[in-house]
């Protein structure tokens, strides 16, 4: 969008993806308020494997920017936003770390069971 005084705004702006180095629209791309931008299918595989693979400490919960030392964490409304298929995933994980952290709390032994 190109304003009247011919400055190009943000959201016409082309931003490589700092994972997949795609070009995007600035509007097309994400970031979590630390000025790192990716694009939303960089975004969903990243989270992804945070959760899968528990790279994120606190068994996923701890998931921060993909840029090495930066220390802004995703929550709930960045998943939702690039991955909203994720959310039952996170909200379990949220779950998992509430029982497993309580002094009171475990989860049913029976096989199978997901009741505490």
């Amino acid at each position: 969008i190109e304003s009247e005084d011919g400055h190009v705004g943000e959201n016409s702006r082309m931003v490589a993806c700092g994972i997949c180095m795609e070009t995007y629209r600035g509007d097309e791309l994400f970031s979590l308020g630390c000025s790192h931008m990716f694009c939303s299918t960089c975004w969903k595989g990243y989270i992804q494997a945070m959760f899968e693979g528990n790279f994120g400490g606190l068994h996923g919960l701890e998931v921060r920017c993909p840029t090495p030392g930066c220390t802004e964490l995703v929550g709930h409304k960045h998943i939702e936003k690039v991955a909203p298929d994720l959310i039952p995933r996170f909200k379990q994980l949220c779950l998992d770390a509430f029982v497993r952290n309580s002094a009171v709390m475990r989860w049913c032994p029976a096989r199978g069971a997901r009741s505490t």
